[in-house]
């Protein structure tokens, strides 16, 4: 595995604090073999939306920050209430902070799930007329599976129901990842610096 792909490992991990906040203290193993502590927000689940305006534009607010004591522009964004679903979440915020009921709102973020384990991430993307996979992990015990190919089978789908293209990049030292994709139906259609530009179909 390349340093640029390498992760951290979880040694250990302690409450530190629980209240609003719940703040756990991670013990780590970096890729260099070094062990650091890293705390880390464990608290209610979290949703943000980012509303797309004429296209590329996106929708941020002004609001104050009591940590950093200052105004700034952000996302609609808060926590769930008990119960409470992402998108309901995400739905809620909008209405709360910037007065705005959408029409439908697009999942982009997935935490990935096997048998009650979390497995991965996925991040997705809108580009003119394509998804874009703008990054995918999966977690080191749950690779050499089939876990990447199948959440790639399940972007393609999703983007063909709603007659959209896939498209992602990878990293040019990354032969294996680029293999993968081209089983999966990738082609590649461009290319920069330091990237493979694939698209499916």
């Amino acid at each position: 595995m390349s340093q640029e792909e390498s992760k951290w490992e979880t040694v250990d991990r302690l409450l530190v604090h629980e209240g609003r906040v719940v703040l756990f203290d991670h013990t780590v193993t970096l890729p260099n073999g070094s062990q650091t502590h890293y705390e880390v927000d464990e608290s209610i689940p979290f949703a943000a939306a980012t509303l797309l305006v004429s296209g590329d534009h996106v929708l941020v607010i002004r609001q104050y920050r009591y940590p950093i004591d200052r105004w700034i522009f952000d996302l609609p964004a808060g926590g769930a209430e008990d119960g409470e679903e992402p998108m309901d979440t995400a739905r809620r915020e909008l209405e709360e902070e910037a007065a705005i009921v959408p029409m439908s709102l697009v999942p982009l973020v997935f935490v990935l799930g096997l048998d009650g384990v979390d497995v991965g991430a996925l991040y997705l993307g809108r580009r003119a007329e394509d998804t874009w996979l703008e990054l995918m992990e999966v977690a080191p015990d749950s690779q050499g599976q089939g876990v990447g190919a199948a959440i790639l089978s399940w972007v393609v789908e999703q983007s063909a129901k709603a007659g959209r293209g896939t498209m992602l990049q990878v990293h040019k030292v990354n032969a294996r990842a680029k293999r993968l994709y081209e089983r999966e139906g990738f082609a590649e259609v461009g290319e920069t610096e330091t990237h493979h530009l694939l698209r499916h179909p």
